[in-house]
């Protein structure tokens, strides 16, 4: 909303985390179920399209603390590459 427009369906979403485990482990020691597969790199990827209805190229990075600047060059090569007409890319923790 704040960008001024709805992104075509076809927007990329590029992901880079260290993968937030930590999280799932956090939640167990409050009683919660350990679910692991809901603190997935992929996980966040899948969560934003699905969020803002995107059909795009959807990657994944987990590489650590370099995750988003990875995240990032992924979705610039896929702009270069025509592959995406717009994307989303960033980092989550």
């Amino acid at each position: 909303a704040e960008a001024g427009g709805t992104p075509p369906l076809e927007t990329g979403v590029f992901v880079g985390s260290t993968i937030d485990e930590s999280r799932a482990f956090e939640d167990a020691a409050e009683s919660a179920p350990l679910r692991l597969e809901d603190f997935t790199v992929s996980s966040f990827a899948a969560g934003l399209a699905r969020r803002f209805r995107l059909h795009g190229a959807a990657e994944a990075l987990g590489t650590a603390c370099a995750a988003g600047n990875y995240a990032i060059a992924s979705a610039v090569a896929a702009l270069r590459d025509g592959r995406v007409p717009v994307a989303l890319a960033g980092g989550v923790e």
